[in-house]
């Protein structure tokens, strides 16, 4: 039995039974999803349960695309699977150890995930949840229930398969670095502009405090004025809109054609129409396709583009949709996620400043090297702005690095009056203290604010900052050999790679000479 919203239409059912084995697949095109629910009594043939799957397989081919999400759950009655492993153990019999094979098989085929983790009867994992899209589900529970003798399987999903998203695009907004297409923005001509102003004039109007907001509103004043706005993508190609109009214009003709009873030429319009529906598929598939090999070519040069591209087809669009609070009750409302989320990622925190630390006592070696001066000039900051990744995410400001990266010579004016005075009064502005924290999920429960882990996207003015002491203290760490040869992360030519590839030769080397080695973590 399946119950269905009725805000969900379905446009195919189908039912098999043949005895022994049972199931009802149900297809819903507006949330591209198909459900199916199914019945493996202990005792079915493999026989049974192969012709269930065929059935299954057929309705999964039937579907109008790809990229429908699929959701099979049922009580499939296999004790003999370790899901860990996806092995059949042995104990079972011949017929349910094969069903048992077809059914791993059939996940296989159609990268389907098994989302139950807990046992539904007794201590084995009976009723199962198929899902091609883990990211789809939140949580997965079982409890008892007096109505059977299995558990009750409770699955909290990440979306509403019902809900609209009505969610306007951000880019949208034209009063910001994001309204803006910089691949044809030119360049020279912003340079200009920038070596054209008097930042000196600015600082000396402003504060040191709202120096970096007025820095950031005559970048923003300028791009705006200078920079293309980018168009909102319609999906579709644009010769798509040509032959639309033209299909529009036939279906004009057709319907006089019909008032006017001439069959010949009725015959003729239907053709032509039928000709330029059959364009208008083959631009759309085009126009797809290009888009995918795009993304695949750029799947080395530029992964953030191929990850954008694929994730455009999910339909989870908000990573986090519901979480538990600290009573243990399910949470939706935006405001009330955050609020968990910043209790959480505060919890642990750690404050260098906290009275209960102190500072490590350690012998201070003889350095080899006494120039410990930070020389903060303009060259050093064009140099840490040429480090910055093209496609690397803006913090709050909005500067896109692309253009501190084209305009670095103009714009390591200011940068460099912002952080000179910010290195002699040892002060960073409030403006810069700010970032987008988002959070990544790590393992276990998705509805668990602790599996969460913060990243936060912090002004590429700051990183420059950053990029220019680090580079300073690096250089003076390694000059007096203050660094263990045994570090390899954070080191420029080390990576986790040399440090096993260190550790693989100390262990080759002790077997060598007949010595153990011991390995902690």
């Amino acid at each position: 039995m399946l119950y269905s919203l009725t805000s969900l239409p379905i446009s195919a059912t189908e039912c098999f039974d043949d005895g022994t084995c049972q199931g009802l697949f149900n297809v819903y095109p507006s949330a591209k999803l198909l459900v199916a629910v199914i019945y493996r009594p202990p005792d079915a043939s493999h026989t049974s349960f192969t012709k269930l799957l065929d059935q299954l397989r057929c309705v999964i081919e039937n579907l109008a695309g790809a990229d429908y999400d699929l959701f099979i759950t049922g009580d499939f009655n296999f004790p003999n699977i370790e899901w860990e492993s996806l092995q059949v153990l042995s104990g079972g019999t011949s017929e349910s150890n094969l069903s048992a094979l077809s059914l791993l098989n059939f996940m296989s085929e159609h990268l389907l995930s098994q989302m139950v983790t807990v046992p539904t009867r007794e201590q084995n994992i009976l009723d199962l949840v198929l899902c091609n899209n883990d990211r789809l589900v939140s949580e997965v529970t079982a409890e008892s229930t007096d109505i059977s003798d299995h558990n009750m399987v409770n699955v909290l999903l990440s979306f509403d398969p019902g809900a609209v998203d009505d969610v306007q695009a951000s880019y949208l907004d034209e009063m910001n670095f994001r309204s803006l297409d910089f691949s044809q923005a030119d360049f020279s001509k912003l340079n200009d502009v920038f070596d054209a102003v008097n930042w000196r004039e600015v600082r000396e109007t402003s504060t040191f405090e709202e120096f970096p907001s007025n820095f950031t509103r005559v970048v923003l004043d300028t791009c705006l004025s200078s920079v293309p706005k980018k168009r909102p993508p319609t999906g579709k190609p644009k010769v798509y809109n040509s032959l639309r109009r033209r299909k529009s214009k036939l279906r004009t003709r057709l319907s006089a054609a019909r008032c006017a009873g001439d069959l010949a030429r009725i015959k003729k319009l239907e053709d032509e129409i039928g000709l330029v529906s059959y364009d208008i598929k083959e631009a759309i598939v085009q126009h797809l396709d290009h888009g995918e090999t795009k993304a695949v070519e750029r799947v080395k040069s530029n992964p953030k583009y191929f990850f954008s591209y694929a994730k455009s087809f999910s339909k989870v669009k908000q990573n986090i949709t519901t979480l538990l609070n600290g009573e243990k009750e399910l949470v939706t409302e935006r405001k009330e996620l955050a609020d968990i989320l910043q209790q959480q990622f505060c919890s642990v925190f750690s404050d260098p400043n906290c009275p209960e630390k102190s500072d490590p006592s350690f012998t201070v070696p003889p350095l080899l090297s006494n120039d410990t001066e930070l020389v903060f000039s303009r060259n050093c900051i064009e140099e840490a702005i040429s480090e910055i990744k093209l496609d690397s995410a803006p913090g709050p400001d909005g500067i896109p690095a692309i253009l501190l990266k084209k305009c670095a010579t103009s714009l390591s004016v200011p940068i460099h009056l912002l952080w000179s005075e910010s290195m002699s009064s040892g002060i960073v502005p409030s403006f810069y203290k700010t970032g987008f924290v988002t959070p990544l999920f790590k393992k276990g429960s998705r509805c668990e604010a602790a599996n969460y882990r913060p990243v936060t996207l912090t002004s590429h003015v700051v990183k420059v900052y950053e990029r220019v002491v680090r580079k300073h203290m690096v250089r003076h760490l390694e000059d007096n050999n203050l660094l263990t040869d045994k570090q390899h992360g954070f080191r420029s030519n080390r990576s986790c790679l040399t440090q096993m590839l260190d550790h693989f030769d100390d262990i080759i080397e002790g077997f060598t000479r007949g010595k153990d080695t011991d390995s902690i973590y």
